[in-house]
């Protein structure tokens, strides 16, 4: 079924956010995590020792949205959480269990990034530059 083209920019995101989301987690059903963690652990595998509300703002992410998805990956065993010099401040670093899994998820993450390609043809890399201008223009930070 078609969809309608809907007249609200934010209306249009959300339910292209939702699809693509839908996509990734239907690939990554298998690993039992969800798209959310695997980029928090993406994230972590390329910048260590992250400071928590850097990679909070990196990510568009709240500090609060933060913690609830990295509770379970320090649970897990995933991730370490280190006090930095300030008592506020935490520092993240993946372990090695954090990092196999990094290895082990890449293989379904790449299958979805390769729907969303094809899906997309030649406009996606338009696409990705696109929807960073438009968080860059519109970002309250």
């Amino acid at each position: 079924m078609k969809l309608p083209l809907l007249i609200c920019a934010c209306a249009n995101l959300r339910r292209a956010s939702r699809a693509v989301t839908q996509l990734y987690e239907e690939e990554l059903r298998p690993t039992k995590l969800r798209i959310t963690q695997l980029s928090i652990l993406k994230a972590l595998s390329t910048v260590p020792d992250a400071r928590q509300g850097g990679l909070a703002h990196a990510m568009g992410l709240d500090s609060t949205t933060l913690t609830r998805i990295l509770t379970p990956l320090r649970r897990q065993g995933y991730v370490a959480i280190q006090r930095g010099r300030d008592r506020r401040e935490r520092i993240l670093s993946l372990t090695g269990k954090g990092r196999a899994m990094v290895e082990q998820l890449t293989t379904h993450w790449e299958r979805a990034q390769k729907r969303v390609r094809e899906a997309m043809g030649k406009e996606y890399d338009q696409l990705q530059g696109l929807l960073h201008q438009l968080t860059c223009a519109v970002g309250t930070d």
